[in-house]
Parts: C-alpha cells; sequence; structure tokens
C-alpha cells in the first residue's frame, strides 16, 4: 500500500488520499451493506472546531459518501454574520449555472413550481419573472428570508416535509446542489417524487463525484468536498439509480463541468437544446432584475455587476453601458465614490473579512472593473491606458478571495477572473515590450497565453523577446485546438516575426500554407528574403512549392518586390526566359529594364535556346534594345545575336519570327495555325499547347475558318485528348468543316477519356449533346470499340445496371474478353440484389447466367454473388428448394461463420413464413445449434428463428415438444419485455397460440388452459379466437 500524503489545501482543510484502505459501511444512497472502501479522508478546522471526515466509495452504486452523517446547522443566524447573504447576492451565486438547467423547460404561464433549498431563491426568480411561472419555495437558511424579503419571493424559512404534500402537487420541482447535503438521498427524492405531478419533471443539480481526484486543482476539490456540507456525493451511475429507485422511471443525466445536471420525471419528456435563446433569457433577467432593484443594495449590484459581465462576454455594448450605469449609480449610492474614475480600493480592503469588506466596496467590483476594461480595450483604447484598471481589477479581486480564504471558502469565478486579469496585465506588459512579461508567461507555462503574448511582443517590434518565449513554450505552429481568432493573429505575428531582419526567412513558408489563402504575401516576403540572401536553392524550391510566378501577379509591394526578386534568380541559377514576362507591368527604371532584358537573352544564346532566344527577339526588339546599351552588355548582345543567326529554324520559331512583321493579320492567322498543326502532328504537345495558350488559337481558327481552319480544330482537338480537356472537343470542332467520320471519332475519344477520368457527368453531357451517339453500337472503328467499353462502365458506375449488362452482351458478341465481362456481370447482378431490383436480378440470373460467370470472379466476388443469389432465392417466386444448396455452397467458400449462421437464420425463419416446410427442415441442423444456444433478452431475427422453429417442430409428431419449448421461451421473453395492462409485443399472441396450439397436441389441455387465463386478461389486444377457448 502507497504511504498517504496529507495536503494542505486551504489554511482549515487538509485531505489525505487514502489507498487500498476499506471499513464495512451501508451506503445511504442504494442500502448496501459491506465493505466499501475509503477514498480520502478531510480534516476540517474552521475555528473552535476539529472535525474528521472520511469519504466512502460504494461498490454498488459508486456514490461517495462520509462516515460522519450529522447535519449542520442551516438555520443559523451565523451565515449573515459573516456577510455571506451579501456574498451571495453580489457575487457568490451561481446565477447562470442555477438558470441554465431551467431554460431546457418549455412549461406554459402558470406552471406551478417549486423550489427545495434554493437560498437565495435566484433559480425561483428566473421562472417567475422570465417564464410566468407561479413559484413558492422552502429552504431553513436566514438566506432564504434574504431572498423572499428582496426579490419579493414567496419562500418560506422552512423544511420541506411530508406535511407539506396536500399543497401539491407541484409541475416543475427544482433543487440545485442539495442533494449532496442530504444524509438519506433515498427518503429525500421520494417525498419530491409525492409532491411531484405526474407529468411534472424534478431538476435537480449536484457536484460530479467522478471528478474528484488527486488531479483536481485545490480550489475545485475544496468547492465539491465542501468539508461539514457535503454528505452524499453522486456520480451518473448512482444518482441514476437512486432516482428510478425512487419513483422517477424517466431520467436524463448531463455532465457539465464538474457538475452533474438531472431531469427526472414518471412520464417522457422533452428538453429543448437551445443554447443561444437559452442565455439571452439569462441576460434579460440580469437587466430586468438590475433594473428593479434599489440602487446599492446587495442583490443591484449583483444584477448589474453579472449583467455588465454577460454584455461584454457577448460584445452587447448598449446592455453593458446600461449595466455600467446602474453600477455607477449604486455604487455611489453605497459607498459614496465614483466607480468611473476609482483608481485605488479604500484603505483596508486588503487585510478585511468578508462582513468587513462589503462595507467598504461591492464584492464584485474585481469582476466588475475588469468587464469594464475589456469593453474599453473592444473599443480601441490601448494596453497601456487600461494596465491601471486591470491592475486595480485584480487587487479587488485579491481582496475578495483573501476575505473568503479567512474561512476557507473559494469563489470560483472569483478566482478565474482573478487568473484572467493576472493574463491581461502580463499582455499590457508585453505589449510596452517589458521584459517581465516574458518572465511572466514562461512561469505560467501556458501555451495558449503564451501565443497571445507573443502577437503582443511581435506587434510591439519586441523580437527578441518574442524568440525567447517562443523557444522556451511554444510550438512551430498554434494548434487548431486555439481559438480562431487568436491562431489567426498567432500565424500573422510568426509570419512577421520569422520575415523580420535576421530571422530565418524559410520558417516563415509553414506559416503561410497554415494562414491558407492570407498567406500569399507571406510567402512572397519570405521567397523575396530568400534571394536576397543569395539562398537560390532554397529559393527554386519555393518558387516552385508555391507558385511564386502565380503569386507575384497580384498588386502590392510584396509581389513587385518577389517578381524582382524571379528576375535575379532566373538570371543567377534559374530559366532567364522567365524574365521579360516578370518584366511586364514592373514599375523600374527603363535603363535597368533593358540590361536585364538583354541579360535574359544573353544567357538563352548561352544555353543553345535558339527558339525561345528567336521569340525573344521578336517580342523585346533586341536591336533596338542594344543600340541604347553600352559597355560589356551591348557587346555580348552582338556576339549572341551572330550565334543565333547561324540556328537552324523549326515550327516553333514561326511565332517568333513572325513578331514585329508587318504582313496581312489573316495570313499571319494562317502561319500561325499551320506551326500549330504541324507542331501538333509531330507530337510535340507541349509547345504546341504553349503556342495555342499564346495565341488563342479556338479564336483564330474560327477566323479563318475553310481547310486550315478545319484543320487547326482537329489539331487543337488532339491536343485536348492528350493534355487538356477532353470536354472542350465538341466545342473545338463545332461549325467547321471537320469530316463526319473524323469528327465521330475524336467525340468518342473525348466521351471514352471523361469516363476513365471519372468526370460521369461531363461524359453523360457529351453523349447527350452528340445525336449520333445512339447509334454507337453500329459505328466503326477502335474509338467506338473504346467508347462502347466506357459507355458500359459509365451505366455501370451511374447505376444503370440493366443498360450495362445490355452493353455486356453486345460486347460479348463482338467478341470481347470473356473473364472481364463475365466478372462484370455478375457485379450488375450483385447491385441489383443490393438495390432491392430482385425482378431485373431474377433475369440475370435465370439459366445459370450468374453461376456459369463466377469462374471469372474474385473469391470475395463470388462470395457476394453467392449470398445475392441466396437472398434473390428467398424472394417471392424464388426456388425455396435451392437455399439450402446455397448456404452450402458459402459453407465451402468459407464465408465468415458469423454472417453464415445469419443468413441460416434468416432463410429458415423466411423459408417456414412462407409455407416451405421441406427447405426449411434441411436448415435445421444449421438453426438447432445456434437455438440451443439462445439466451434473453433475444434480438428481433433471434426471436423470428424462435418463432419459426416452434411452427416447423409442431407440424411433426415426432417434435411436439420441441415446438412447445421454442414457443415457450419465446413467450417467457416477451411476456417480461411488456407491462401488464398494455398491448404487449406484436410476436407475442402468435407464440401464445402457437404455444397453447402444442399443448392440446400433447394432451395438456388443462396447462393450455391455465396458460390463457394468465395472459389473455394481463395484457390488453388479445385476439378474440383465444378469449374463446377461456370463455367455452
Amino acid at each position: 500500500m502507497a504511504a498517504a500524503r496529507k495536503i494542505q489545501v486551504t489554511a482549515h482543510i487538509e485531505v489525505e488520499w487514502l489507498h487500498g484502505q476499506t471499513a464495512k459501511a451501508t451506503c445511504p444512497n442504494c442500502g448496501c451493506t459491506g465493505e466499501v472502501t475509503q477514498v480520502l479522508a478531510t480534516n476540517y478546522t474552521p475555528p473552535g472546531q476539529a472535525l474528521r471526515f472520511i469519504q466512502h466509495l460504494c461498490p454498488r452504486c459508486s456514490v461517495r459518501f462520509v462516515d460522519d452523517m450529522h447535519t449542520m446547522d442551516y438555520e443559523g443566524e451565523h451565515l449573515i454574520k459573516l456577510g455571506w447573504h451579501s456574498h451571495q447576492a453580489q457575487i457568490g451565486a451561481g446565477i447562470w449555472p442555477i438558470t441554465a438547467p431551467l431554460t431546457r423547460l418549455r412549461k406554459p404561464a402558470g406552471t406551478r413550481v417549486l423550489e427545495i433549498g434554493g437560498a437565495y431563491g435566484f433559480g425561483l426568480d428566473f421562472c417567475e419573472q422570465i417564464y410566468g411561472w407561479k413559484g413558492e419555495g422552502f429552504d431553513p437558511s436566514p438566506l432564504a428570508a434574504c431572498g423572499a424579503r428582496e426579490l419579493g419571493l414567496n419562500i418560506r424559512k422552512d423544511y420541506f416535509t411530508e406535511a407539506n404534500l396536500a399543497e401539491g402537487p407541484w409541475d416543475v420541482i427544482v433543487a440545485t446542489e442539495v442533494v449532496e447535503h442530504i444524509p438519506n438521498p433515498p427518503d429525500f427524492l421520494r417525498l419530491l417524487r409525492a409532491a411531484l405531478a405526474d407529468d411534472g419533471i424534478l431538476v435537480l443539480t449536484t457536484p460530479d463525484a467522478e471528478c474528484i481526484t488527486p488531479e483536481l486543482g485545490m480550489a475545485e476539490l475544496t468547492a465539491i468536498l465542501a468539508p461539514d456540507a457535503h454528505l452524499v456525493l453522486q456520480t451518473a451511475q448512482s444518482l441514476e439509480y437512486v432516482l428510478r429507485e425512487t419513483g422517477f422511471t424517466q431520467t436524463t443525466i448531463r455532465r457539465e463541468g464538474m457538475t452533474l445536471i438531472a431531469y427526472a420525471s414518471p412520464s417522457p419528456f422533452t428538453l429543448i437544446e437551445d443554447f443561444a435563446a437559452g442565455h439571452d433569457a439569462y441576460r434579460r433577467y440580469l437587466a430586468k432584475r438590475a433594473t428593479l432593484a434599489v440602487p446599492g443594495c446587495d442583490t443591484q449590484l449583483g444584477f448589474a455587476g453579472r449583467a455588465l459581465f454577460e454584455a461584454v462576454n457577448a460584445a452587447d455594448w448598449n446592455m453593458a453601458q446600461t449595466a455600467w450605469t446602474a453600477l455607477r449609480a449604486g455604487v455611489s449610492a453605497r459607498f459614496g465614490y465614483e466607480l468611473e474614475t476609482l483608481s485605488a480600493l479604500p484603505q483596508g480592503c486588503a487585510e478585511a473579512d468578508l462582513a468587513g469588506l462589503i462595507q467598504k466596496i461591492p464584492l464584485g467590483l474585481g469582476i466588475i472593473l475588469f468587464s469594464r476594461a475589456l469593453w474599453r480595450l473592444n473599443q480601441g483604447e490601448s494596453r497601456a491606458a487600461l494596465r491601471p484598471l486591470f491592475a486595480l481589477a485584480q487587487q479587488a479581486l485579491a481582496a475578495l478571495r483573501n476575505a473568503l480564504a479567512k474561512r476557507s471558502l473559494v469563489d470560483g469565478l472569483a478566482a478565474n477572473i482573478a487568473d484572467l486579469a493576472a493574463v491581461e496585465l502580463l499582455l499590457c506588459a508585453a505589449e510596452a515590450a517589458g521584459p517581465e512579461s516574458v518572465v511572466g508567461l514562461l512561469e505560467r507555462g501556458d501555451v495558449l497565453t503564451g501565443w497571445r503574448g507573443f502577437v503582443a511582443l511581435v506587434n510591439a517590434g519586441a523580437f527578441a523577446l518574442a524568440a525567447e518565449l517562443k523557444d522556451k513554450l511554444l510550438p512551430d505552429l498554434p494548434g487548431e485546438d486555439i481559438p480562431a481568432g487568436l491562431r489567426h493573429d498567432a500565424l500573422l505575428s510568426l509570419a512577421n516575426f520569422y520575415l523580420a531582419p535576421g530571422a530565418d526567412a524559410a520558417l516563415a513558408f509553414p506559416v503561410a500554407e497554415a494562414l491558407g489563402e492570407e498567406g500569399g504575401d507571406v510567402i512572397l516576403g519570405g521567397f523575396t528574403r530568400l534571394v536576397n540572401a543569395s539562398r537560390y536553392e532554397e529559393a527554386l524550391a519555393a518558387a516552385g512549392r508555391y507558385r511564386i510566378a502565380v503569386l507575384a501577379g497580384r498588386a502590392g509591394m510584396a509581389a513587385r518586390d518577389a517578381r524582382l526578386a524571379q528576375i535575379v534568380l532566373d538570371l543567377a541559377v534559374g530559366d532567364p526566359a522567365e524574365v521579360p514576362a516578370r518584366l511586364l507591368g514592373l514599375e523600374i527604371e527603363p535603363e535597368r529594364r533593358d540590361v536585364l532584358l538583354l541579360e535574359a537573352f544573353i544567357r538563352l544564346v548561352n544555353a543553345s535556346r535558339y527558339e525561345e532566344a528567336l521569340d525573344f527577339i521578336a517580342a523585346h526588339d533586341v536591336s533596338a534594345l542594344a543600340a541604347r546599351a553600352s559597355g560589356e552588355v551591348a557587346k555580348n548582345t552582338g556576339i549572341a545575336r551572330m550565334v543565333l543567326d547561324l540556328a537552324v529554324g523549326d515550327p516553333a520559331e514561326i511565332p517568333a519570327r513572325l513578331q514585329g512583321l508587318e504582313i496581312e493579320p489573316k495570313r499571319r492567322d494562317v502561319l500561325l495555325l499551320e506551326a500549330f498543326i504541324r507542331l501538333v502532328n509531330a507530337a510535340r504537345l507541349q509547345e504546341a499547347r504553349d503556342v495555342s495558350t499564346m495565341h488563342r488559337m479556338p479564336e483564330m481558327l474560327r477566323r479563318t475558318g475553310g481547310k486550315t481552319g478545319a484543320d487547326a480544330a482537329i489539331a487543337l482537338a488532339v491536343l485536348e485528348l492528350e493534355l487538356g480537356n477532353p470536354a472542350l472537343v465538341p466545342e473545338h470542332l463545332a461549325g467547321l468543316d471537320v469530316p463526319a467520320t473524323r469528327a465521330e471519332a475524336l467525340v468518342l475519344g473525348a466521351f471514352t477519356a471523361l469516363v476513365n477520368a471519372a468526370r460521369y457527368e461531363e461524359a453523360e453531357a457529351l453523349a447527350a449533346s452528340a445525336p449520333w451517339f445512339g447509334r454507337l453500337t453500329t459505328l466503326p472503328g477502335k474509338a467506338a470499340d473504346d467508347a462502347r467499353w466506357a459507355a458500359m462502365m459509365l451505366d455501370l458506375q451511374r447505376g444503370r445496371v440493366v443498360s450495362a449488362v445490355q452493353r455486356m452482351e453486345a460486347l460479348a458478341q463482338a467478341g470481347a474478353d470473356a473473364a472481364v465481362l463475365g466478372a462484370l456481370y455478375v457485379d450488375a447482378f450483385i447491385r441489383l440484389v443490393n438495390h432491392g431490383d430482385f425482378a431485373q436480378a431474377q433475369a440475370l440470373a435465370a439459366g445459370n447466367g450468374v453461376e456459369s460467370r463466377l469462374a471469372y470472379c474474385t473469391p470475395e466476388a463470388c462470395q457476394d454473388a453467392l449470398v445475392a443469389l441466396l437472398l434473390q432465392e428467398l424472394q417471392p417466386g424464388g426456388t425455396a428448394a435451392r437455399v439450402p444448396e446455397r448456404l452450402n455452397a458459402l459453407d465451402r467458400l468459407y464465408l465468415d461463420e458469423a454472417w453464415l449462421r445469419e443468413l441460416a437464420l434468416i432463410s429458415f425463419a423466411t423459408l417456414v413464413n412462407q409455407d416451405q416446410p421441406d427447405p426449411a427442415r434441411q436448415l435445421l441442423p444449421r438453426v438447432e445449434p445456434v437455438l440451443i444456444k439462445l439466451r434473453p433478452p433475444y434480438a428481433p431475427a433471434e426471436r423470428d428463428v424462435l418463432f419459426a422453429a416452434g411452427i416447423l417442430y409442431t407440424q411433426d409428431e415426432e417434435n411436439w415438444r420441441r415446438g412447445l419449448a421454442s414457443f415457450a421461451k419465446l413467450r417467457d421473453e416477451l411476456a417480461k419485455l411488456s407491462a401488464p395492462g398494455k398491448e404487449p409485443a406484436p410476436l407475442f399472441w402468435p407464440t401464445l397460440r402457437g404455444e397453447v396450439v402444442a399443448l392440446h397436441r400433447l394432451n395438456r389441455g388443462g396447462e393450455a388452459r391455465e396458460l390463457l387465463e394468465a395472459f389473455v386478461n394481463a395484457y390488453s389486444g388479445a385476439p378474440d379466437d383465444l378469449r374463446q377457448q377461456i370463455e367455452t
């Protein structure tokens, strides 16, 4: 056994986790008596007391309960003296956790609601103010009296007992955080069940005992344990158990944070899941109550403070302004100072106890100021201006938490907001480039907050501090698990960080990828900085991966810089032919532009890229450029021109040679089209595509027309089939004098290519647009052969199985591969059966049409086909006698045992139902072992098999007893599922009838009568023939 370790949780609470210790106890939740596990011990030493509680875990229902079940004095006035009533009203009571479960209910105005242990009665008040229900409450604590007085509620300062049942029933009963205080939960819940209308609903919340682990935070552990108050802590399992045991047959239990929310009723109910509407109702409640309350009273400060907090969270600035105005008036009326200009806490707040603090500040002041600071931050004020306000909020929160700690009390919301205020102060420091921000962020070790700090540091230009924070705390990229807005800001800041002087620009690319469409400028910036750093290989890789040429075509300074960087890269290690395109639209000095063009031309010639050099001459008037140039670049240009004059031309030269030549446009078009046609005919398809793109071939060939236009259209169609978009082929050919047979072959090729590329909708559209496509079966040639196969595959893919089979038959007659067609034929049959088209499937299976082709199928396809054949035989009109044979064949193919067994059961039940006893009897060797092993509860299919077995056995005298046993097993199972007085399961009466018939055949008529008398009157809907057997 591991040694126990004592942990000081608060000044007055010490816990000790117990390992392997047990004790004898009786569970107050389920009544189980025996050995229980001891989970932990709590030593609670408030002023003047020394208490010890040991928490036990029930092995039966999983509830946790303490060994000392004495109930604290809830009626005493000590809480008022402590100032607890003010704390609850101003900040302590979790009104949203109280009201949120109620927002899932929809009951009409006038609904009677009872709240048990509601203290101030906020839940009851919410029901009255927002839903118009009629409420009353019971609570023995003095807080109830405060709530009744200040909220005008009907709350009795008393316990709810059996004596109050006569005042019921109630439509809704609410018990928020109550049941854990009760030493005997079953008695308490029975009392609530007695008070609840039959169609009413109980809403109950309680701490979730499963959260009690050594990993739980100290503040959370203190809140759940609540020594001397929480006696029995439920789990979802134990709570459902006790609710059902006390008469709540319908239950729904939710886990929200560390809380269980239970809805329970004796009748079915429906919950409304609309968080937005529920939260809106809660905010309306806060605003309404803040308006109604007297300025400066506890409830006015509490409601207005909460309303401000919720409004800021929802960015509802009108509501925030209303709440802030109310708070200023309330604080002025009660404390005499102006909230808007408050710059320091009143003297003595830091050391005050709760009662003393109430006299100095609103207890929610920290949250109020924090909300106000966030509000102003959202309105555009700088963190530097708001830093004092965040600090003051933190001081107010510290004062409240210190006052509560004096009584070992905690306020979860205050603790959370204090942590958030600390974060905001760190962000203020980061925005001011303060080194202390990094120290604080690293101490927290919180990645989420770390990213926020990183953003602030980068925005402040504090790159060294940002680098320290990132290296020691943050991952390479913000994860998908952080809020989307923060992740976006963090990625932008990372981009700026990596693009800053001295940083590694290559690391900006993963950031750009994470940014998606917004990452374009980041990619361009990273590329430019790599080139500027002469990291050419990395820049080349980036240019290819990120399509820098496309990105650089956008507007903006990043694109301009990237285009210049591309030119430098092309001249250094890349493709100088790209330089002219990059210079288009780039604003640089004319002299610099001329030099860059000439350098590109020289490098093309030196690389023996003569065709491109010729294009370059025509496009950029190298002669004129050289005339304007001087020095070394002019000399090298002249040498390059002479080398180029010695080169040999080809069709690709024609466009370049035509540049600058003054000839008729029509002649120019014809020459370009002829060049294009010859490039395609020579299978120089990439060059042809370049020419087509550059010169807009589709427009040009239509403009030219005639034989040249038709030949160019054919060439363009061939190019589309090989490298482009087959769907464009008909468009290219339309309206030109292309020979019909050639046009048909090209369109058929396009159809086949589209099907092969799984572009089925486009293929169908193309087929529909070609009037001669209906003659596909008679068209000659390889293109038609390929298209017929494609049409068959398209029919299969689009679910037109019958048409696909017809095409298969035509292909078979034409001598197509029998093995391929056979496998496809079987696949078509399987598809028909799976789609439930048994009539068509029968047509395929007729005459061993499927079985004769199984030799062409894979083992898996054979299994699927035999299963489909079996299912086909089980259809009306099928051959029942072949069912056993089909199952045997599947057995020989080693079909999965469980699947084979399921098919056998389905087949057996179907055959019996179809009055096919002979083949059904043949299946008994497969079915009977399953029947022997059947144990309730039975699945629906198992019930069908039991019923079918009873029918079959009853037909044979030697098996009457077995039939009786089958009916009896099934009847017994169905009876257990059916409540007396209700209509039983649909199969119950036929089963009972079968059992009675079997008993009569066995000459056990007396038992049959007793059986009928036992059940006919016990359930509704008994058939007349069964009733008549009793009455005769």
